[in-house]
């Protein structure tokens, strides 16, 4: 089972922290990113059984994310640091398809127990109906996988997203 730093090297392939994760690993190798640990997938196939109740893995899950959150918490110099606890599935995003908004992010959580509720929200969210039909759409037939990014939370007044092409075309100049 692997924890995974953004910025590091776990942090950096797609295939065991998902799409997300890898992306913002990169940016942060060069750049200011908040930061943030991945649980990668073999945390999930390690201990998803925690989500029907499994009493031994979520507990391995509870200390997994209580070291990590401490970690975050001396890096960061807050004693119990806000986070969001964001999906990044593995495959999720590719030039055939794009889950954004199939799995689950929970923005603005505080302490382990709290932390461990949203890392479970996400993994649910992989067996989800709307990402079950999004697959079955796209004809991804695989068994889903998924690793969960916990980053610092950053306040904002505003958000938003910017192209450098359009998203639907590609062309550069819209």
């Amino acid at each position: 089972m692997h924890v995974a730093w953004l910025g590091d090297a776990g942090s950096l392939d797609a295939t065991t922290v998902g799409g997300k994760t890898a992306n913002l690993g990169r940016l942060a190798t060069s750049f200011r990113v908040p930061p943030g640990f991945c649980l990668d997938v073999s945390a999930f196939d390690e201990l998803r059984h925690a989500l029907d109740g499994d009493v031994a893995a979520r507990a391995r899950l509870q200390e997994l994310v209580a070291a990590s959150y401490a970690d975050l918490a001396s890096r960061v110099g807050e004693r119990e640091p806000r986070v969001a606890v964001r999906s990044s599935a593995i495959g999720e995003d590719s030039g055939d398809a794009s889950f954004a908004g199939q799995h689950e992010t929970v923005l603005d959580v505080g302490g382990v127990d709290a932390i461990v509720d949203a890392l479970l929200e996400c993994w649910r969210s992989v067996y989800s109906d709307r990402a079950t039909a999004y697959r079955r759409q796209r004809g991804i037939t695989g068994t889903p996988r998924i690793a969960v990014l916990v980053q610092l939370m950053v306040s904002a007044d505003a958000s938003a997203i910017a192209f450098s092409a359009d998203p639907v075309s590609g062309a550069p100049t819209r």
